[in-house]
């Protein structure tokens, strides 16, 4: 979806309906990834190419690398990509059951970067604009910090892995959607572990809950994407199930945009 003149409007389809994590290249471009193992571009008019085909090798293609991976021998399902801010060809990838990897040809070849993550299912993946040496991952146990390229993690936000809520949708407990996002207003970090709110950062160290501010059903916890925009002194939207939030403002109040997205279920 993009939201033009405060409404969410269908932006992309994929024809297998299987987007599960996205990010933008300066060009523009989306890359995002699929439940399959594999990546794709789509140009700025929104028409799907397969010229980066390298790019969506399943990570059983380095199986050298990936058989450190305790969970198995392949890194499971791509969950999110995003890019080194003037280095195109420096990507990481998040993944579903093999932590973090990293490219550094543009995806010829995937070098699996996850010593210090302790949890090996990462939702999202975050490279510092400001800082590219510095890599932030979402897992469900709270968010991971790298400050050397992903080589060494640590774990400034500890969280309890809990259980998703049963009225969870089945297609949004599998998968997070852009869970981890960087403000260019003021250069904090926004993250949403797995069904457990919003957190703020103003460096990357100590992180604070903004969402929700008071009592909620335990399905509406379940943040399921991010992002931010640095109109209005910064407004921050979310996604929960059914639904999609803002807040404007550092103090500003969470209001729904809209009403209820009608398919649920794909809201994430």
């Amino acid at each position: 979806y993009r939201v033009m003149a405060g409404s969410p409007v269908v932006f992309y389809t994929d024809p297998a309906g299987s987007i599960a994590g996205f990010d933008f290249d300066p060009a523009g471009n989306i890359y995002y990834a699929d439940w399959f193992h594999r990546i794709y571009r789509v140009t700025p008019a929104a028409v799907r190419t397969v010229a980066l085909e390298d790019l969506g090798r399943r990570f059983a293609d380095v199986a050298v690398l990936a058989r450190s991976i305790a969970l198995g021998p392949e890194a499971g399902r791509v969950n999110s990509v995003a890019f080194h801010p003037t280095n195109p060809n420096i990507l990481y990838a998040a993944t579903s059951t093999g932590g973090v990897f990293r490219s550094a040809d543009g995806g010829q070849n995937w070098f699996l970067r996850s010593h210090g993550l302790t949890h090996p299912g990462a939702d999202g993946v975050l490279v510092h604009p400001l800082t590219p040496s510095t890599v932030f991952a979402v897992t469900p146990a709270g968010v991971f910090r790298s400050t050397d390229h992903g080589l060494n993690w640590t774990q400034p936000l500890a969280l309890v892995p809990s259980l998703p809520p049963t009225d969870l949708p089945s297609a949004i407990r599998s998968s997070q959607k852009n869970p981890i996002r960087f403000d260019p207003g003021d250069a904090s970090i926004y993250a949403a572990p797995l069904c457990a709110g919003l957190y703020r950062s103003p460096d990357g160290l100590v992180w604070t809950q903004i969402y929700p501010t008071g009592p909620v059903p335990p399905v509406q916890s379940c943040v399921t994407s991010i992002d931010v925009s640095p109109a209005d002194g910064g407004t921050v939207y979310i996604t929960t199930p059914g639904a999609i939030r803002k807040r404007v403002g550092a103090a500003g109040p969470w209001t729904q945009i809209g009403g209820t997205v009608a398919d649920s279920q794909k809201t994430n």
